[in-house]
């Protein structure tokens, strides 16, 4: 078998080990198993000006507002609903490659084609980074694609990768030193016959990509089809570079953050021997609506929670912010 060589496995033990970084004993603090726990899938066709002018304002207000959409029921178009029409609220990672369903109100199935391009967006922390590790490891873990024999997880703010142009070189890229020059260019071989139809490549952080690159580049040739064509396709990027990959996707996804429940479990895991201090900080956030406005992004929250165990309590994002920087400077000195 051409995938019986060492690749797979060493990306299932790198996967694994690097689900969650940094690590250390004060960054970040306890935290759930899924960061991410409610998206916004739309799956037919790009939004309207008006999808996207409601999604830009439910990230200003906040998370009452993530709240309300996550607690929704679809049960049928209504003209109140329409927008929603093809669209669904999920916490659950698989639906992110699931096929569409040829009814929209119901749940996903594997009537229709799956999608081979996906846009996964949201705000600065919200978890899209978090999110393209777990998908990494739940492959890995044989809990997700599990009809996929390889995944490459490439961060596009690394300048190796902007020196790529080529099928072989990506694979040297994601081989890790790990395979011989014959190894690479039999995989090599093998992805692009099959035109990558057993691949799943996740690139995390198109808006960090440098904008030349953003229009021509292999790897927005990978996005568009130019090569590996039967590839599945992941790009994580924050909205506001996103437009150029629009046409070039079968479904976008808004990461919406932490609902209340959510947010309420990450503070009870964060203090979990401490119910003192969680009533507290609790307590804090009911008084501080602007902080609290802050916590649907799960960064936020983690930021928030340690400041708040070295004595910290901002007033602003802005303060929050300083004070993360010079508690982490000082951490370090």
């Amino acid at each position: 078998q051409v995938l019986n060589i060492p690749l797979k496995e060493q990306l299932y033990n790198f996967y694994k080990k690097t689900r969650f970084t940094p690590k250390g004993s004060e960054w970040p603090p306890n935290i759930p198993k899924l960061i991410v726990s409610v998206a916004h899938i739309h799956y037919k066709g790009k939004r309207t000006q008006q999808e996207l002018l409601e999604i830009a304002g439910r990230h200003r207000e906040g998370s009452s507002a993530i709240d309300k959409l996550a607690s929704s029921t679809y049960r049928g178009p209504s003209a109140k609903k329409a927008r929603l029409e093809h669209s669904r609220v999920t916490k659950n990672i698989t639906d992110i490659f699931a096929a569409v369903p040829d009814d929209p109100t119901q749940v996903f199935t594997s009537s229709s084609e799956t999608p081979k391009r996906i846009l996964i967006e949201g705000a600065p922390g919200i978890g899209k980074t978090v999110l393209a590790k777990e998908i990494a490891y739940c492959w890995a873990s044989k809990e997700l694609l599990t009809h996929i024999e390889l995944v490459f997880l490439l961060y596009l703010r690394d300048p190796q990768l902007q020196e790529i142009k080529k099928v072989k070189q990506l694979v040297q890229y994601m081989s890790m030193e790990c395979l011989t020059d014959e190894q690479i260019s039999t995989y090599t071989t093998y992805l692009v016959s099959t035109k990558g139809q057993q691949l799943c490549i996740v690139l995390d952080g198109f808006d960090e990509y440098p904008s030349l690159l953003q229009e021509n580049s292999f790897i927005v040739d990978i996005i568009s089809g130019e090569f590996l064509p039967e590839a599945i396709v992941v790009v994580t990027s924050r909205p506001t570079a996103t437009v150029s990959l629009h046409d070039k996707v079968d479904r976008r996804i808004d990461i919406l953050g932490f609902p209340k429940e959510e947010r309420d479990k990450y503070i009870s895991q964060a203090f979990n021997n401490s119910p003192e201090d969680k009533e507290r900080l609790n307590n804090y956030l009911k008084q501080k609506p602007v902080i609290n406005g802050l916590c649907f992004v799960p960064l936020h929250l983690a930021i928030l929670i340690y400041l708040f165990q070295q004595g910290s309590l901002p007033e602003t994002l802005t303060e929050m912010n300083e004070s993360f920087i010079l508690h982490t400077i000082y951490r370090h000195l």
